[in-house]
């Protein structure tokens, strides 16, 4: 699994990417669930000026 979550500031944008590992299994009510596990690699979090 890999995300961005974007928090948003009144001077920058951060961008925190993250990657997961995750199993997608049927729980007992016959829905989807996702289950997450370790990480994989280092989360990298980036900035932007914010826009005008």
């Amino acid at each position: 699994m890999d995300f961005t979550v974007s928090t948003l500031y009144d001077r920058e944008t951060q961008a925190l990417r993250r990657v997961r590992e995750a199993s997608v299994y049927r729980d007992k009510m016959s829905g989807w669930a996702v289950m997450t596990g370790s990480r994989k690699g280092e989360d990298v979090t980036t900035k932007e000026p914010a826009a005008k």
